[in-house]
């Protein structure tokens, strides 16, 4: 097991205030880790560097900043080198991170961007004035799923006070909880299967929402051309009465039809783009624009204009041009 042994990072948390000569920011999240963690979640520097083993060793009072917290500590944008003051210690500031592309708090990474990252046992040196979680945190990850049985085995070890490399973790400041102590696993593989059944249940309710609303342009397409034929009764009589056959009634209305709802189909692309684009800029998750879903859509659009106008121009072509003209 170990020549395919996960990687590994033990995580303490904190809350605590961090200041700089410029700014006060309080209740900000304090994550004790070690270098691996940025492999295990989606970090990347923007600047310096990241907790090296010699920061852990040593317990050096360095620390690293997340995107939001150094320009609100720094607002002058001078961040690497500065010194910050975290609870009632000082820290060097040795590495600045980009902002953050995900938020899983459900998976241990809630505001990352908000956060100061620090060697895991200065941690322990500090936590007078910090509150600090009863349980460590550590997070694995596997080569392979199919290794995830294997490595709940290996992990009741880990939190008996045993590394997976069979060292003892005692040194980076993570006592063992025991076996008696209540230890919550979270495995982020069953934790997607759940999210994607969710996710499967909300798209199948979606798309009942949309056929219904569908259906509801439709026939409000339907009904405005309807009306639209009622009102040019005397308009099609009198081209019927120039030599306008039933076909080129038919074609006219359809196409007016196809315009409506070419119209509605460009209006709905546009206006999720910018919903997609707006709930991204919120939330700060990525949103996957598919140029394919966006054809669809239009094409979707067309066909209900087609389908749903065919009839009004149908009526329209079956107008007698006689009766039509003595609506004159």
């Amino acid at each position: 097991f170990s020549a395919a042994a996960p990687l590994q990072a033990p995580v303490r948390y904190a809350s605590q205030s961090v200041a700089s000569s410029e700014q006060r920011v309080d209740a900000i999240r304090i994550i004790a880790t070690d270098r691996h963690y940025p492999a295990l979640y989606p970090l990347q520097l923007h600047s310096g560097r990241f907790l090296a083993d010699y920061d852990l060793v040593h317990r050096q009072p360095v620390c690293v900043l997340g995107w939001e917290l150094g320009r609100m500590l720094f607002p002058r944008g001078q961040v690497l080198g500065q010194q910050v003051r975290i609870g009632s210690r000082w820290f060097r500031v040795v590495g600045w991170l980009k902002p953050a592309a995900l938020d899983l708090p459900s998976l241990g990474l809630s505001e990352p961007d908000r956060s100061a990252y620090i060697p895991l046992g200065t941690l322990a040196q500090g936590a007078d004035d910090a509150t600090v979680n009863a349980l460590d945190e550590l997070t694995l990850r596997f080569p392979r799923e199919a290794q995830l049985a294997q490595g709940l085995k290996v992990v009741k070890r880990i939190v008996d006070g045993t590394d997976i490399n069979g060292t003892d973790i005692n040194g980076h400041g993570i006592k063992g909880s025991g076996a008696q102590a209540g230890v919550e696993y979270v495995i982020p593989v069953e934790v997607l299967r759940q999210k994607q059944k969710v996710q499967q249940l909300v798209r199948y309710a979606l798309l009942g929402v949309a056929g219904l609303m569908l259906v509801v342009g439709g026939i409000g397409i339907m009904n405005v051309m309807m009306v639209s034929v009622l009102s040019r009764r005397a308009e099609i009589g009198l081209r019927r009465a120039v030599g306008a056959t039933r076909e080129h009634i038919l074609v006219q209305f359809v196409t007016e039809s196809l315009v409506v709802a070419v119209a509605g189909g460009l209006l709905g692309v546009v206006a999720g783009l910018v919903l997609s684009l707006s709930i991204e800029a919120l939330t700060r998750w990525p949103v996957d624009f598919s140029p394919l879903a966006a054809v669809a859509g239009f094409a979707v659009s067309v066909v209900i204009g087609i389908v749903f106008g065919t009839y009004p121009a149908l009526q329209a072509a079956s107008v007698s041009p006689i009766e039509a003209l003595n609506d004159l």
